[in-house]
């Protein structure tokens, strides 16, 4: 095997690192997705960034932006506590890249770690392909062998800077041989982790980010430490509807500070835009640690206030937009209206406690008031964990429907409560994004399709995907392309590699007979 290292330095920086800029556009199937490491997703800075491909606008969508929240206390009592939303080069939480310890103190590689790795279905069927011929990779495709697998030894050739080590690993992988190692060399490629090495995601888009090397001028907490791990991909199958209508994301967060976190939560914040924004409403399938958004009206956009911008809606079929969790039980889920500065009973969070109060499932007003049945959930006397827990149909139920609250642009917050989490420990969360849209149902009858597929949904993760899709490998329509010879053992033979013309900008690599095989 070529073990050719080439390194371009790297810098440390210590908590001031710029607000992330990386971005890729998960395309696997119907859904286009825009990925960030900011700690944020689907939002591209100024268009919504979960958009449905097959329909005639291609600006239209139902997620504008969704954000992570995390919080809890230190061993002195101290909240701690980081939040993505609407970032900006002022306001922001998250940093680019790994929290690296060196005798305890940390340093951050942040400006090697603002970008994001992808690889594709067509990219993962050949390397398969080529491992199984005869145990030799003889074509080495970059996405898979510059992949930030634990301890890729090719990753240096592939990407210009180290990989440190990490004790949770780094992007998640199909172990061939289970040694522990990311080795393409060796039969391993990307896979995320709970899918069955047979289902290949069309599209895998991986990144690391944390909490610990900026201030954190968006939510005004103090540092959590936390290390977040963030899988964002898709399938694509014709045979399975459910499937080509929802893309996936895990984000394994870990705790890499000397103190336990107790009374942690970890939120998901979403600024929901099902076309047309002002007409929205949200509910929840408490039973299936699902949240749904749906249109107020059977007509989106047409019945309200006017779209500012002219948003585009989806007329006279508007969709629903469900969220699962797959992986952990939902603890409680709340919501916002749009009303900035602490104006009105229910308003944005706009200190730390304001934040942990909604992740805890508490209005923030007033220094905390807890969501209760009924009506728009505030003031009244019973205490609830969830709001609109019952289907809009039901006309005995509490939903938003039932209650026929007035257009506003809403923000929900759907959490899980962690507990401690101790150092050096992690927690991992997984959650599908399904599409619902049915010409022949209503506003209100598309939620039946979230409550009739989430079963399946949430099945097809307990068997690892293995048997939803036709995953066969098409050997016929493998992309073929000639990139770096990889030798099967090492040899002396490889000590005649050599290397000219080597700068920043360019470095050539010879094999034992003179020819070039890779610039």
């Amino acid at each position: 095997i070529i073990l050719f290292l080439f390194s371009f330095g790297k810098k440390n920086i210590a908590q001031d690192c710029d607000v992330p800029q990386a971005f890729k556009t998960l395309e696997g199937n119907n859904i286009s997705a825009e990925v960030q490491i900011d700690g944020t997703l689907f939002r591209d800075k100024s268009n919504p960034g979960f958009r449905i491909n097959n329909l005639s606008d291609s600006l239209i969508a139902t997620i504008f932006v969704e954000g992570l929240w995390i919080g809890g206390f230190d061993n002195n009592g101290e909240l701690r506590l980081a939040a993505g939303e609407y970032n900006s080069d002022f306001n922001y939480d998250y940093a680019a890249g790994p929290i690296i310890l060196n005798n305890g103190q940390m340093t951050f590689d942040c400006e090697n770690f603002d970008q994001l790795w992808e690889v594709f279905d067509y990219e993962v069927q050949q390397h398969i392909a080529d491992f199984a011929d005869n145990g030799i990779i003889n074509n080495a495709i970059p996405n898979i062998f510059g992949y930030p697998g634990h301890q890729n030894l090719f990753f240096e050739i592939f990407n210009g800077f180290n990989l440190p080590y990490n004790s949770h690993g780094l992007a998640p992988f199909f172990d061939n041989n289970n040694d522990g190692i990311y080795n393409p060399a060796a039969g391993d490629y990307p896979l995320p982790e709970s899918v069955h090495p047979e289902a290949i995601p069309s599209h895998l888009i991986w990144g690391i980010f944390n909490d610990a090397g900026t201030n954190h001028t968006r939510s005004g907490g103090e540092p959590i430490n936390a290390e977040i791990h963030q899988t964002v991909w898709a399938f694509n199958c014709e045979n399975n509807d459910i499937l080509n209508n929802s893309i996936f994301a895990s984000h394994k967060i870990i705790n890499k500070g000397s103190s336990p976190i107790d009374s942690m939560f970890v939120g998901f914040w979403t600024d929901m835009e099902l076309g047309c924004y002002t007409d929205d409403h949200l509910g929840c399938i408490p039973e299936m640690n699902t949240y749904y958004f749906y249109n107020k009206d059977s007509i989106d956009g047409h019945l309200g206030p006017e779209c500012l911008n002219d948003s585009p809606t989806f007329g006279d079929n508007p969709p629903v937009q469900a969220v699962t969790f797959l992986n952990q039980e939902m603890d409680n889920f709340i919501y916002f209206g749009n009303n900035i500065g602490g104006v009105g009973p229910i308003h944005p969070p706009w200190t730390p406690n304001g934040y942990y109060s909604y992740l805890t499932g508490w209005f923030s007003s007033s220094g905390g008031q807890p969501l209760t049945y009924g009506s728009d959930g505030f003031g009244g006397s019973q205490i609830a964990k969830f709001a609109f827990p019952d289907h809009p149909n039901d006309t005995l139920g509490w939903s938003m429907s039932q209650v026929n609250l007035p257009y506003s642009d809403r923000k929900s917050v759907a959490n899980i409560k962690i507990g401690t989490l101790q150092p050096d420990e992690s927690i991992s969360i997984t959650k599908a994004y399904a599409f619902y849209q049915d010409e022949n149902l209503d506003h209100l009858s598309t939620v039946d399709l979230v409550y009739d597929n989430t079963p399946a949904l949430q099945q097809m993760f307990n068997t690892n995907f293995e048997s939803a899709c036709n995953f066969l490998i098409d050997n016929e329509n493998i992309i073929e392309e000639q990139f770096i010879q990889i030798f099967p053992n090492p040899t002396t033979d490889i000590l005649n590699i050599k290397m000219e013309n080597s700068s920043l900008a360019t470095f050539s690599i010879f094999d034992i007979y003179g020819k070039k095989v890779l610039e």
